[in-house]
């Protein structure tokens, strides 16, 4: 389980002119996530914000499990959520976020 805002992307909010929300990732973050899931690791991704930018990527990478909107991501629901989405039911589950505060 990924959080976006701020583990796959830098954490800043980028807005276009007409008012559209645009997110960097990086390259070698997607190569790793299409590694892990070549090695059977099955990967799901969670954001508290709509984006198509995220939704987009995750298409790209095959991510098939991806939350948004989620007010409570951590720490038990979306892995939960993940886990009920899933048809094969996993025997560890871990979480990648960012820290609360600097």
């Amino acid at each position: 389980m990924l959080d976006v805002d701020g583990v796959l992307t830098d954490g800043r909010l980028y807005f276009s002119s007409r008012g559209e929300e645009l997110k960097v990732f990086h390259v070698r973050d997607g190569h790793g996530i299409k590694l892990l899931m070549l090695s059977g690791v099955a990967v799901a991704a969670i954001s508290g914000r709509r984006s198509a930018a995220v939704t987009t990527r995750m298409r790209e990478l095959g991510v098939r499990m991806s939350c948004r909107l989620a007010a409570t991501k951590w720490p038990r629901w979306p892995i939960s959520r993940a886990n009920s989405r899933s048809t094969r039911k996993p025997r560890r589950a871990s979480s990648m976020t960012r820290p609360i505060c600097r």
